[in-house]
């Protein structure tokens, strides 16, 4: 009878070691698959939470500056106040906070001067909104001409 050397054994010993441990490899536990599936998810959801945003505000740029916007908003302003007002773009602006911006607005009171502003940016306070009420957090004037 032969007996298996000492190094017969030790070889046989390490390729079963290494047949367990790629074993062990090439099987994933269900931990770590649902947790990249989780991930995937998330990251999905990021994905399509920042196309519906980018969607969303060019949408609302392109409806503020439709013409019938613009007349709602010169009828509400010269019955509200008695001016005339005028612009040349109306947008929205996220960053810092939500509001609208006039460009090259002009404002004149019916036989009076009229006066020329570059910008003028109107925020809303946020909280209101969600109540339906419409109250003006600030509104900034930039570079007014007389």
């Amino acid at each position: 009878m032969v007996l298996p050397s000492s190094s017969d054994s030790a070889a046989g010993f390490y390729q079963e070691c290494v047949i367990t441990k790629m074993s062990s490899k090439s099987k994933p536990n269900n931990a770590s698959r649902s947790a990249g599936k989780k991930t995937r998810w998330i990251l999905a959801g990021v994905f399509f939470l920042i196309v519906f945003v980018a969607t969303a505000l060019v949408s609302m740029n392109s409806y503020l500056s439709s013409a019938s916007v613009k007349q709602q908003i010169q009828q509400k302003v010269a019955t509200e106040t008695g001016m005339d007002l005028d612009w040349r773009t109306l947008g929205f602006e996220f960053f810092p906070r939500p509001a609208l911006v006039m460009t090259e607005a002009v404002v004149q009171r019916p036989e009076s001067i009229e006066s020329r502003i570059a910008k003028i940016r109107i925020a809303p306070a946020v909280l209101p909104l969600f109540l339906g009420e419409l109250r003006l957090a600030s509104v900034y004037i930039h570079d007014p001409e007389m």
